[in-house]
């Protein structure tokens, strides 16, 4: 082995050691922190209730023509026909990517009659509220935050109603008399290496199959005026909004507007998903430019990307895990849409990219994106969040990919200031963290809510 890709790896296998030895002194925070908007309840389906009607759509037809058929996921909006259906399922498995996708009424029908192995909260909103209780005592605010999805979240989790922060117990008194609806989401998990009949997937992911939410409007709730004890919100749910319904969107820029106004001093963070192309330029056009950060994974990068530019667009897309194309769009994205903060969380790596923050401590940053991995790579493996007691259950494997990519980077020429992951290059500050994964993953929903969650709350 190269004896510079040798002392890399035993680098980070030992930061990732420390790390992990430091959970205690690490996750205390006397933050305040709300998340909002979106909740819901999501549905595991294993893969295996759905192979034999996968394999029975691959049966009549050959790859070629499957890879013919595909361009016409990419403008697809939602899923109305039961072809469209396997169509999509099997090309989020053979592709092995992050998708979410919503489901008309009927075919949501049909995903019910598979059956789930288990429910979980949902939304990023309720993924974030109920991880961050586990050490720290976060507040919800969600207009479908139901009887149900109340039941599932942990106690340590406050709700914002009616003008006043509640524990759980007083919020479930409070609308034991009133029906709040409720979305389901169906995730469809499954492994690396399924073996299907014209392929075997590459790695273990998940579909999420949207439901059409009952209760679309989040916003415009007097949201401003019970936050001047927050430090921080982690806000989801744009992506709900609809052409239908888009002038929600300027209730909720004025939202941001009167949060600011009422407590200028709060850090807001955006946490990215999918929508169409026409939506999200709506998002970025009245939601970013009012927040001072924003979380994402690669597919949504590279959406939000397109949007913006599409000769960028062309260019990522060639290499998406291309570190030096990935920061000349992260410092893109920062200049043009005015966010100091971006974080990017891939199948790869994390990165943090901070532009004009002297502030900014990047080995603080460093060690709450491993901390972060460490953490998702838990809650992939396992049915609880006993981490402290069981941390060393854990069993990962870094990605030596990236790190044979950040030692390429450090002999690139333009880049004179790299160490161990912290990138210093023009007015950008970029720290890199190569992924870790566990070895056995029971599910991958929700993953990138942790990491994102946490990075930014210790930011």
């Amino acid at each position: 082995m190269n004896p510079l890709l040798k002392a890399e790896i035993d680098f980070w296998t030992k930061e990732y050691q420390r790390i992990k030895e430091s959970l205690e002194v690490l996750l205390n925070t006397k933050e305040t922190i709300l998340t909002a908007f979106n909740t819901n309840i999501d549905a595991i389906i294993p893969a295996e209730e759905i192979r034999k009607d996968v394999n029975g759509f691959l049966s009549n037809t050959t790859l070629e023509q499957l890879n013919q058929k595909f361009d016409k996921i990419e403008t697809m909006n939602e899923i109305r026909t039961e072809e469209d259906l396997y169509l999509y399922l099997v090309y989020a498995l053979y592709t092995s990517k992050e998708i979410e996708v919503k489901i008309s009424e009927k075919i949501r029908e049909k995903i019910r009659r598979y059956k789930p192995s288990e429910n979980l909260i949902g939304g990023q909103a309720g993924i974030a509220a109920q991880f961050l209780s586990t050490f720290t005592s976060p507040i919800i605010f969600s207009t479908t935050l139901s009887k149900k999805i109340t039941e599932m979240l942990n106690d340590n989790v406050n709700v914002l109603y009616n003008k006043r922060v509640m524990t759980k117990k007083e919020y479930m008194e409070a609308i034991k008399n009133k029906r709040i609806n409720h979305k389901t989401n169906y995730i469809v998990e499954y492994p690396k290496n399924m073996n299907l009949k014209l392929f075997s997937t590459k790695k273990a992911n998940r579909i999420i199959l949207s439901s059409k939410n009952k209760d679309r409007q989040y916003f415009g709730y007097h949201l401003p005026f019970h936050l001047r004890g927050v430090d921080k919100m982690f806000l989801s749910g744009y992506q709900h909004v609809s052409k239908k319904n888009i002038n929600n969107l300027k209730i909720a820029e004025k939202e941001l507007k009167s949060i600011r106004k009422i407590n200028p001093f709060i850090k807001i963070h955006v946490e990215d998903t999918d929508s169409s192309e026409e939506i999200k330029k709506q998002i970025i056009k009245r939601i970013w430019r009012h927040v001072d950060s924003l979380g994402m994974n690669e597919y949504e990068f590279l959406k939000t990307i397109k949007v913006l530019n599409k000769i960028r667009y062309w260019s990522l897309k060639s290499n998406i895990y291309d570190l030096e194309k990935t920061f000349k769009c992260l410092r893109y994205l920062s200049v043009k849409t005015k966010i100091q903060r971006l974080s990017l969380h891939t199948h790869n790596y994390q990165i943090t990219a901070i532009r004009n923050n002297l502030l900014a401590n990047p080995y603080k940053i460093r060690d709450y994106q491993i901390l972060s991995y460490i953490l998702a790579s838990y809650v992939a493996q396992e049915d609880n969040y006993d981490y402290f007691q069981n941390i060393n259950r854990v069993s990962g494997e870094i990605n030596y990919e990236s790190i044979g990519k950040l030692i390429d980077l450090k002999e690139n020429k333009k880049y004179v200031d790299v160490d161990k992951g912290i990138i210093r290059h023009k007015d950008m500050i970029y720290i890199v963290t190569p992924a870790y994964k566990s070895k056995r993953i029971r599910k991958t929903v929700g993953l990138g809510d942790i990491i994102s969650s946490l990075t930014f709350l210790f930011y």
